[in-house]
């Protein structure tokens, strides 16, 4: 028969990433926030709400490229009280150091100058999935601020403000990327490298809507054991 198949060995591996692209997605761009990331069962969900459940560390870098000793240089903002910056999920939403200066100013917490960079790093142990979540750059148009984005020490993404319009002003885009089971840092970073007052955008970061696979409890898996038997017609 030419139809039939001799059998196959089939191999299982509980670890392996089951999504083919291993790279990073990114969504539309939009004023609104991220649609396409919501919460789901069997994930994490972080929109950051005044509070937060994860844990991340922050950092201020000088224009030499030394720490400043600042922590606390992201701060939460309430949307509601800004009428060009919006979010699909609640109110608040995480930002960078901004220069609080211009027509965008967003109260930052803490004020960045030219060539200073504002660092956050999220901890985080996901489990093997999607990690997502809603970035906002808006910088200077006639300069270079940069959003870099690491995945456990390595860039997945970077995008800079200059003659950009959707990176000046108040534009979402989401981004996802295929994570494995485990203990994960991801980091966010706002270079800031144009003049400290801008006319154009909020000089800041935003995240939103961080959102990552849970980590499945560990099963304790034994072979089985087999047992050969003979049949006969008398037994």
């Amino acid at each position: 028969d030419s139809s039939y198949q001799s059998p196959e060995q089939v191999l299982f591996d509980p670890e392996l990433n089951p999504y083919a692209n291993t790279g990073v997605t990114q969504g539309s761009t939009s004023t609104a926030g991220c649609a396409d990331i919501n919460p789901s069962s069997g994930y994490g969900f972080e929109s950051f709400e005044n509070t937060s459940a994860v844990q991340w560390e922050e950092h201020m870098i000088d224009a030499n490229g030394n720490p400043t000793g600042s922590a606390g240089n992201w701060s939460y903002t309430n949307t509601s009280v800004h009428s060009n910056l919006n979010t699909n999920h609640g109110d608040y939403v995480l930002g960078s150091a901004s220069s609080n200066q211009g027509a965008y100013d967003s109260q930052a917490a803490h004020t960045i100058i030219s060539g200073q960079e504002s660092i956050i790093e999220i901890n985080i142990t996901t489990g093997s999935g999607m990690l997502s979540f809603c970035t906002m750059l808006s910088g200077e148009y006639y300069s270079w601020d940069y959003l870099y984005i690491y995945l456990d020490g390595t860039q997945i993404h970077n995008r800079y403000s200059r003659y950009s319009s959707y990176d000046v002003s108040y534009y979402w885009k989401s981004i996802s990327i295929p994570v494995s089971s485990g203990d994960h840092q991801l980091t966010i970073k706002y270079d800031k490298n144009s003049q400290t007052d801008t006319n154009y955008g909020y000089d800041r970061v935003f995240i939103d809507a961080l959102k990552w696979p849970l980590p499945t409890p560990s099963v304790n898996w034994t072979e089985p054991t087999v047992t050969d038997l003979a049949w006969n017609h008398d037994t």
